[in-house]
């Protein structure tokens, strides 16, 4: 195929009837957009609520209190078909939902029925196809993502449509069980769809203009990137920067496929194009992204920073217990290991026992509440020395460093209060001054 758009929307761009309308314009204003991906409609308007979180409000809900909320979601999905003129109904729809709570359908199918309602109106008032994702995306029986499966029934489903809109978000297991994706997961089941459809172009359409080279919640008025790789995408989405799923990009890097991350009510606004390789000289750094919520263990041991051995039967343990590792700092006598701090502290003792009786270390510490900090862009290693000024002048200390991936980024710990002064501090150092 050729000359094809594959393109998503997000919850803010579909909020309502005039959000809808406004999608579609762009939508009908190429004729190479042809598959759309639509996430569930989110808030309106200050203090408003979105659809997946009422869904989930529904789910957990006594009798009394979900037959309240569900009104309340139709009332507000109803008031959209009205609104936008069409003739179709969500009633069976939402029959079917009460039949679900009554069978025990489970959280999934609940909280993804945002996504399956929001993609059929849109997909009525383009005169589109409506393709259900659950005959696109594949779990197995453990909830574990397909990815070759997908990819076979997704290009397999659209072959059969010239346009069609799909909802996000969710797939099904075998049997017909729907799973879904983590929060933000219909990012990742746009890329499915624009890999399926070999998509010359992957837009995806939010309520920014593009991405940020920092979080406009700590640093005010942050540039915007023009390009970045797929890559740098990826770390900065890891860590909290959230226009796109990390995990969006997996597919999209694979087939190769260029991004643009565009706002639906600045239409004619540049944004920010994602590629697999620049092709022209980039700054040195071009976005600073970081989150707290992790912990770092530290086990010193005479030359264990060379012994892959102890390393891979420490990974073995952590992962025996359930925690997530999210980067490894080696030194000639010490190993750290960030993880995640949920799920991890209740078994930090437990933990740091079994490290002590297996390697027999000098020591085994916990730093409890930290922050990891990344800095992406062309070349963030000539900046090292600008990284660690910017960092003392906040009175911080920093608790690990990886500067071992090249021209993709330089990865810093923090102690947790000091995030959002490092960030302010590394943008002003790092990106401000270029400005």
């Amino acid at each position: 195929m050729s000359n094809i758009k594959a393109v998503k929307f997000g919850g803010s761009s579909l909020c309502d009837a005039q959000a809808i309308e406004r999608a579609a314009k762009i939508v009908l204003s190429d004729e190479t957009r042809r598959y759309i991906t639509v996430s569930a409609p989110g808030k309106r308007f200050p203090g408003d609520e979105k659809i997946t979180d009422l869904l989930y409000s529904c789910f957990r809900a006594t009798y009394d209190e979900f037959m309240f909320l569900l009104e309340k979601i139709k009332a507000r999905f109803d008031a959209t078909i009205r609104d936008l003129g069409l003739r179709m109904s969500l009633d069976d729809d939402f029959s079917e939902l009460i039949y679900g709570r009554r069978n025990y359908f489970g959280r999934d199918y609940f909280v993804s029925r945002g996504e399956f309602f929001c993609a059929k109106i849109v997909a009525d008032y383009l005169g589109f196809d409506f393709i259900d994702a659950s005959r696109c995306v594949c779990f197995d029986e453990r909830g574990a993502f397909l990815p070759t499966e997908t990819a076979a029934k997704t290009s397999r489903e659209l072959s059969c449509s010239e346009n069609a809109v799909i909802p996000g978000f969710y797939g099904s297991m075998p049997g017909g069980t729907i799973k879904t994706f983590a929060r933000g997961g219909s990012d990742i089941t746009g890329a499915i769809v624009a890999a399926a459809v070999g998509a010359d172009v992957y837009e995806n359409w939010t309520d920014v203009s593009g991405f940020m080279s920092a979080d406009p919640k700590t640093v005010h008025e942050p540039k915007k990137i023009d390009v970045i790789t797929y890559d740098e995408l990826r770390r900065l989405s890891f860590m909290g920067a959230n226009v796109l799923h990390e995990d969006a990009v997996l597919p999209l890097r694979q087939a190769c496929i260029p991004v643009i991350i565009k706002n639906t009510l600045s239409p004619d606004e540049k944004g920010t194009r994602v590629v697999y390789k620049r092709t022209e000289v980039g700054a040195d750094v071009c976005g600073i992204a970081g989150r707290g919520g992790f912990a770092i263990l530290q086990v010193g041991k005479d030359r264990i920073g060379s012994g892959t051995e102890e390393r891979k039967r420490i990974l073995e343990i952590l992962g025996r217990r359930g925690v997530g590792v999210s980067g490894i700092y080696s030194g000639i006598d010490c190993v750290a290991f960030a993880v995640e701090r949920e799920g991890f502290s209740e078994r930090a003792d437990y933990i740091r026992n079994e490290i002590s009786q297996y390697a027999e270390p000098r020591y085994v510490t916990l730093i409890p509440k930290c922050a990891l900090i990344s800095v992406v862009g062309a070349a963030p290693c000539k900046v090292l020395t600008k990284i660690f000024t910017a960092v003392s002048e906040t009175g911080a200390k920093i608790l690990c460093i990886d500067a071992g991936a090249g021209e993709e980024g330089v990865t810093i710990g923090v102690a947790e209060e000091k995030i959002q002064d490092v960030i302010r501090a590394l943008y002003k150092r790092l990106i401000g001054e270029t400005e």
